[in-house]
């Protein structure tokens, strides 16, 4: 069974699983972990780790749709160009980057 894990900057959130029920995978994050993300008031932009790729930055909550049932993920990519379909198993941490606001210089 799985141990919840602390929430906070730079921690995982969801549930540890153990990796047989992963496919290998060492970690796993919920669908109800990702829908608390995208739903922060306020919003804290964050990077979605998957095992076989480079994190994927989420902005702003439009940049990302879970899928009805939280199987899949869709994500706009930054540029507009585009987007990613996520298989929600593969998700192993979302990481919070709370970004801070550049100063007007002036």
């Amino acid at each position: 069974m799985g141990v919840p894990l602390p929430h906070g900057e730079g921690a995982s959130l969801g549930l540890m699983i153990d990796p047989e029920e992963r496919g290998g995978y060492p970690a796993g994050v919920t669908a109800e972990a990702l829908k608390e993300m995208l739903n922060a008031a306020p919003f804290v932009p964050f990077l979605v780790h998957l095992p076989d790729r480079p994190p994927m930055r989420i902005p702003h909550p439009d940049f990302a749709h879970l899928s009805p049932k939280g199987k899949t993920m869709h994500v706009w990519l930054e540029n507009g160009e585009g987007f990613r379909v996520i298989d929600v198993a593969l998700v192993t941490q979302l990481e919070p980057r709370a970004e801070r606001r550049r100063s007007k210089k002036g």
